[in-house]
């Protein structure tokens, strides 16, 4: 081997160390706050709140009766930041995720069914 070839295997070698280095010392995602939230007419709805590289994730599931419509909205502060609509499934239960910027805020988790049904969570950072 000459002079350059080793030059260009040691370059890559360390640019691969480098690049994989940030996912072997990310943080893993820490848990800061749920909520188990009985809605008005029976159904049920578990949030949660995670920190995980510098965002913020909110888990949302509803237990209900089967094939219920509803729309939840996640605020963040006063501003709505996500609306999802879904469909209980046959177990009458549904769940998303979704990720919001890292801050201080409150966030507000609100679900109305089809039906008029109410749940409303409040998660703190």
């Amino acid at each position: 081997m000459n002079k350059t070839t080793v030059l260009i295997i040691a370059a890559i070698v360390g640019l691969t160390g480098a690049a994989a280095t940030p996912a072997a010392n990310a943080a893993p995602a820490s848990k800061i706050d749920r909520s188990n939230v009985d809605c008005s007419n029976g159904a049920l709805m578990e949030t949660s709140l995670e920190r995980s590289e510098r965002r913020l994730e909110v888990d949302v599931d509803i237990m209900s009766d089967p094939r219920v419509r509803w729309t939840v909205r996640i605020y963040q502060g006063d501003r709505r930041v996500h609306t999802v609509m879904r469909t209980t499934n046959r177990d009458g239960e549904f769940d998303f995720y979704r990720y919001l910027k890292d801050g201080t805020a409150p966030v507000q988790v609100k679900a109305r069914s089809a039906s008029g049904e109410t749940c409303r969570a409040v998660l703190r950072p």
